[in-house]
């Protein structure tokens, strides 16, 4: 498309009051592209500009826009009134066009209201980082109470990166606390790091460590942490004794006060492992509209006004344009616990760098509209940091709503070694406890039983697994090794629909694997008592099977039970199978809410016999429901009984 010269108009401060497209614009009205075409030949400037970036817009993203017979419209986004969809009239759909006129940021500005101020996210990032993080850390610590820091306590063992481009950093260990000043780096291992700490090398480490020995991705964190005058940085791999269980267990479980007392949390979002880097990958052409292109020059406000199209209608920066096209740092648990833990973070992200802290979210290309809300734009989960801490705030059950939100997210994640699992949640579970959570034990919290114990494994049961190591007892969702969300309310159930309980927890306990209480565990139990009914299975499809009463228990007719396995069939089709009625919750389906209000689901734990073991203790395999009952009572042939689950 050839380059057409720019517009010289006056002035564009005010809009014509005779102008009906730009009554319309104010309105927040749809207009015909006939009507801004006329409006554009009556003299008016804006609808001037607009017509030209219309036409411009459409020969660069849809060619054969002129062989559409139907009318086209320019409608206004409503949450905005600086971005513009165009969208076709009639039947012929063609995808919406989202636009923004702007000016460059540093450059003069103008007044007209359908002007936004953006930026070019087109040259090399080294180039142009430090004065974007500045202005953002900068902006932050003026404007946001919550997110000011002033010195805070350092970690006991941290990198002393100095304030001159010297090729050497050292290892430096307080014995007693001390206050200033860390960045600290969220980064996806990728395998095996060569360049780590051990006990071999850690006096090595104290004389000092060349920079250039280091992977580029720990060479660019301290590139970033000396160009914001910081001097500390910390780093996981070089300040934890990798190969020292004591330590790592000690300084994992205080992940939590580490990440949020840290200055500023460096996001290698867009690396695979530590070895790519995030400031020297930059291509040109990788941001996926490319520069803005100019349209039309401001006399009277020496300003140049430029257009781009937007990456989508909702979430119009790059980073959140599209989920399934998520950074590499949003594929794993340890770094979404690092995410949720810090209080002011930049996201190196593949196209653009992207700011998040308690109180806004904003990106580099300047879509992201400042006035939005940090839930609108989430990186990863409920609005980030701003809204995990906003939850923490809020009442017991949205806190385990959240909790099984989290639960959700981190079984779609990856983890290098699976018995980490735990570990990599302990900071959240920290905080949680910290807000008044209550009793943890290995994923499950005690507050929110009998809601805890009913996740699901989404009763297709055929790939999950038990992992090879033990992770969890099998009341845990952590026991399962799934490569999909879990679902804590399975058939609509609600904390706010529970009926009745019939099981009560007696005694529950595990046993920490090291020093961290919230982290690892190597056994535990639960001891329930409540209705017990022994069933067969019959009918197993995938994960599910109808079930039904032994008959030397009960002849008597029951409700259909419907189980659902977290486990293969093979693991389960031959074994005795018990209900252990955990409670009747309302049913949620079609018209019986309002028909039949008193129509309800028993619900409850499958449990076999634990294996090689003959003291009453039971695996839970599953959860079952039988629905359409009557709320009062229990099927016959149901036994009050004492189980120990592990």
């Amino acid at each position: 498309m050839e380059t057409s010269p720019l517009l010289q108009i006056s002035s564009l401060s005010t809009l014509a009051n005779d102008c009906e497209s730009c009554r319309n614009r104010l309105d927040r009205k749809s207009i015909g592209l006939q009507v801004l075409s006329q409006s554009a030949k009556s003299g008016c400037a804006s609808c001037s500009v607009l017509h030209r970036v219309v036409f411009e817009v459409l020969d660069c993203r849809f060619p054969a826009w002129t062989e559409i017979k139907a009318d086209l419209v320019v409608a206004f986004q409503a949450n905005s009134s600086l971005s513009i969809i165009l969208r076709q009239s009639g039947e012929r759909k063609i995808p919406s066009l989202q636009f923004a006129i702007y000016t460059r940021y540093g450059h003069p500005q103008s007044a007209s209201p359908f002007v936004r101020i953006g930026r070019d996210c087109s040259g090399p990032r080294r180039d142009a980082y430090s004065d974007v993080c500045k202005d953002w850390i900068g902006n932050c610590e003026l404007s946001h109470s919550r997110c000011r820091k002033g010195p805070t306590t350092l970690p006991g063992r941290i990198l002393d990166v100095g304030f001159h481009e010297d090729n050497l950093i050292r290892l430096r260990v307080f014995e007693a606390p001390q206050k200033g000043y860390y960045t600290a780096l969220s980064h996806c291992w990728g395998g095996l790091i060569q360049c780590r700490t051990t006990k071999g090398n850690y006096s090595e480490r104290l004389d000092g460590i060349s920079v250039s020995s280091l992977p580029q991705s720990f060479q660019d964190a301290v590139t970033v942490t000396r160009s914001l005058e910081v001097r500390y940085l910390w780093i996981d791999a070089l300040c934890i004794i990798q190969d020292d269980i004591d330590d790592w267990e000690t300084i994992s479980g205080d992940m939590a006060a580490i990440y949020r007392n840290a200055y500023l949390v460096i996001g290698a979002d867009m690396s695979e492992n530590c070895h790519e880097g995030f400031l020297n990958s930059w291509e040109p052409g990788k941001y996926p509209t490319g520069p803005g292109k100019p349209v039309a020059y401001i006399t009277d406000e020496k300003a140049t006004l430029y257009w781009r199209t937007l990456q989508h209608e909702f979430k119009p920066c790059s980073v959140f344009a599209d989920r399934h096209r998520r950074q590499k740092i949003a594929e794993r648990v340890w770094t979404f616990q690092e995410h949720l833990l810090s209080t002011r973070m930049i996201h190196f992200a593949d196209t653009e760098l992207v700011w998040e802290c308690e109180c806004i979210v904003l990106c580099e290309c300047m879509e992201i509209d400042p006035k939005d809300t940090p839930s609108g734009n989430s990186i990863d989960f409920r609005g980030g940091m701003d809204g995990f801490r906003q939850w923490l705030q809020s009442s017991m059950d949205n806190k385990f709503s959240m909790w099984s939100c989290i639960v959700d997210a981190v079984m779609g994640k990856s983890i290098t070694y699976e018995q980490d699992i735990l570990p990599a949640l302990s900071g959240i579970v920290g905080e949680f406890q910290r807000s008044g959570a209550g009793p943890y034990l290995a994923g499950i919290w005690l507050n929110d039983y009998p809601q805890s114990l009913f996740w699901s494994a989404g009763g297709s049961g055929i790939s999950d697994q038990r992992p090879v190591a033990y992770r969890a007892p099998t009341w845990s969702w952590a026991s399962i090794k799934s490569d999909r969300p879990l679902c804590k309310y399975s058939f609509g159930w609600s904390q706010h629909r529970i009926l009745k309980t019939y099981a009560k927890i007696i005694a529950a306990s595990c046993t920490p694997k090291g020093k961290d209480p919230l982290g690892a565990v190597t056994d535990g139990f639960m001891e329930v008592v409540g209705p017990l009914l022994q069933v067969r299975c019959i009918e197993f499809v995938g994960g599910s099977a109808t079930l039904v009463a032994d008959s030397e228990l009960t002849s008597s007719s029951l409700n259909p039970i419907r189980g659902f396995f977290d486990l293969p069939e093979s693991r389960v089709s031959s074994k005795n199978v018990f209900c252990l009625y955990i409670g009747s919750w309302k049913y949620l389906y079609g018209v019986f809410m309002k028909v039949r209000p008193r129509i309800s689901a028993h619900s409850g734990l499958l449990l076999i016999a634990s294996e090689g073991l003959n003291d009453g203790k039971y695996e839970r395999v599953g959860i079952f429901v039988e629905g359409l009952v009557s709320t009062e009572g229990l099927p016959s042939g149901v036994v009050e009984t004492v189980v120990t689950i592990i």
